[in-house]
């Protein structure tokens, strides 16, 4: 199967101002990113495998933890997923 705008290029320009500028958020955890200094990743909101693309509107900064944990899972199921552990350890999960 050919996937679809895999060789999609952006300008450093666009891709900031995607992401909110050099100071910005992770979209996953809120926790505070720094383009310049920090370590980050650039997370598929819809993965790849599941028929996402490389456009910019797929794309969201996360930190390198939160990359890891939601590895391929769209968000419906990383949130459920992450329910569950907490639930599972004795925390109320309220939306």
């Amino acid at each position: 199967k050919a996937r679809k705008n895999m060789n999609q290029k952006y300008t450093y320009k666009e891709a900031i101002t995607h992401l909110g500028g050099l100071q910005t958020k992770c979209y996953l955890t809120g926790t505070p990113i720094n383009l310049e200094t920090d370590s980050y990743c650039l997370d598929h909101i819809l993965p790849v495998s599941k028929g996402g693309t490389n456009e910019l509107n797929n794309m969201g900064i996360t930190i390198p933890s939160a990359n890891a944990a939601k590895s391929d899972l769209q968000l419906e199921e990383f949130f459920n997923l992450c329910k569950l552990i907490l639930e599972n350890n004795g925390y109320t999960v309220t939306k």
